[in-house]
């Protein structure tokens, strides 16, 4: 009997017909990409730059923001205020009693130029050429950052992030400013930053196969499995079709 069902399965949602193969939306867990076990509790510190221009340092204050609302949405962890980690180091006090992780970071490249091009054109009706001037903006961004334990400091994970991004128009003043576009890249990278630490639930398809031997009995038991589908009893039918 053939499969394609794999993975944890914690629901079934959906039911489709997909000509003579049937489909069920399900939801399944993925595990997150490093091994934070024993990870709750996050104080996401200040982002550092490689400068001290206004633009980094505007940056790295977005980043740090950004990372922190991309922690709490995972609904997995508590975020620890990180002024309350600085008292502690200035105490000598045992961070291990307040805070699992810290999440810390830097940005490595931060790169902005403008430019200006013409572009030639023909009149609709006449055809006579002329030129346009079009004025180009471009933000490149790349940052890092890591967990590491409060109570001993290893390192559970680094990951390296970065992207460009751009906006033209033939109006120097409407162009979109350098902190908009680099904060564009910030929350486009750090979309899956949860995923990094905490499992997470994804919606997947996966389709019964029909059964194709000439085994009577097992045509009959799998007859009965799509039965179950379309009644929606979904594990009852998983389990008959595995």
């Amino acid at each position: 009997m053939k499969r394609n069902c794999r993975g944890m399965f914690l629901a079934a949602a959906v039911l489709a017909l997909e000509g003579c193969a049937m489909t069920v939306g399900l939801k399944v867990q993925r595990l997150p990409a490093m091994n934070a076990a024993g990870i709750k509790r996050i104080a996401v510190m200040p982002f550092e730059t490689n400068d001290n221009s206004r633009l980094q340092r505007e940056t790295a204050r977005f980043i740090t923001v950004a990372a922190a609302s991309r922690i709490l949405e995972a609904g997995y962890f508590t975020l620890v205020d990180p002024a309350e980690v600085e008292r502690l180091r200035k105490n000598g006090e045992n961070l291990e009693n307040y805070v699992d992780a810290l999440l810390t970071g830097q940005v490595i490249t931060l790169n902005t130029k403008d430019r200006d091009r013409r572009e030639k054109r023909a009149g609709y009706k006449t055809g006579e050429e002329y030129y346009v001037t079009y004025y180009d903006r471009e933000a490149e961004l790349v940052f890092s950052y890591s967990f590491k334990r409060a109570r001993d400091g290893t390192l559970v994970g680094a990951v390296t992030k970065g992207g460009v991004n751009k906006d033209s128009n033939e109006n120097r003043n409407n162009l979109r400013s350098k902190s908009d576009l680099l904060q564009v890249i910030v929350i486009r990278e750090l979309r899956e930053l949860a995923h990094d630490a905490a499992p997470y639930t994804v919606k997947e398809t996966r389709t019964l196969l029909p059964e194709k031997s000439k085994d009577r009995v097992l045509q009959a038991q799998m007859k009965e499995a799509y039965k179950t589908v379309k009644n929606g009893s979904y594990r009852t039918a998983l389990k008959a079709h595995l």
